[in-house]
């Protein structure tokens, strides 16, 4: 079995398993560090990679949280895959999503500038999740999606929001940094980590009938080929409330009362350990 402390030693690491320690961490006081590590999941990676960006540092992620989906695509299912990159220093490149939020007053908002390495999204796609991973074990992966998806839309309600300037009623607004696959509803993998583009995906509730729409072509298979279903790239991308204010998800962490949020790619700005 291997421990962090004694792969920090061999390796010359700096390693830290929590978000509000990574934020703190001052890799330059570590003369000898030649990467930062971290122990945790897609929420404290985020964080985590923001420093290793910051102090021009390679990332050496161990997958030790609820969701890795970072370690996933990066080739680090689990702990040894993770001794086998930082001992072999092989290194890739991954691009890093900056994601500008304000939230609270609209006449003295706060502003948050947070790393985004894998999705956000608002609306009801974080509830279509958590139901896919709660059915999984017993349905599979494919049908867990199907019936995740057709409970959460059947008590849903759809969301307005404003998309580069354009006004819609929406049931999800998905963006993936980086390109996801299928290239349909339910986005599983992602093979390239610095491809400098979003993945916007908005299921739409603008039509007549929308919940019947949206219900009849998830039980049918045919979302993405769908009326309501709108897939486009970017390198760039605004989303502005219609109404008041918005719930919006980035990597897992939920944020309440955003009033704007604009996201932007810093192309290869993450070097990080990779066994492939």
């Amino acid at each position: 079995m291997f421990h962090v402390a004694s792969i920090a030693a061999e390796s010359s690491l700096v390693f830290d398993a929590g978000m509000e320690e990574v934020s703190k961490q001052k890799p330059p006081g570590f003369p000898t560090a030649r990467a930062l590590g971290v122990w945790g999941g897609d929420g404290t990676v985020g964080a985590a990679a923001a420093a290793a960006v910051e102090h021009s540092l390679p990332l050496l992620v161990l997958p030790g949280g609820t969701l890795n989906h970072f370690a996933r695509d990066a080739g680090i299912p689990n702990l040894t895959a993770a001794v086998q990159a930082a001992s072999r220093g092989q290194a890739a490149r991954a691009d890093l999503g900056l994601v500008t939020v304000q939230r609270g007053l609209p006449d003295n908002p706060e502003v948050l500038h947070l790393a985004m390495l894998n999705t956000a999204s608002i609306g009801l796609y974080p509830d279509i999740v958590r139901r896919r991973e709660l059915l999984q074990p017993a349905l599979g992966k494919p049908l867990a999606g199907v019936v995740a998806m057709f409970r959460t839309f059947a008590a849903g309600t759809p969301t307005t929001l404003i998309v580069d300037g354009a006004r819609h009623k929406l049931w999800i607004l998905y963006i993936g940094r980086g390109r996801y696959y299928p290239r349909d509803h339910a986005p599983l993998v992602r093979p390239v980590l610095d491809d400098g583009i979003f993945d916007l995906r908005m299921i739409t509730a603008d039509e007549s009938f929308a919940r019947l729409r949206l219900l009849w072509s998830v039980l049918t298979g045919t979302v993405a080929t769908s009326r309501i279903t709108h897939l486009s790239e970017s390198g760039s991308i605004r989303v502005e409330p219609g109404d008041t204010t918005m719930v919006l998800a980035v990597d897992g962490e939920v944020m309440p009362g955003v009033r704007s949020v604009d996201f932007s790619v810093l192309r290869g700005a993450l070097t990080y350990y990779s066994p492939a």
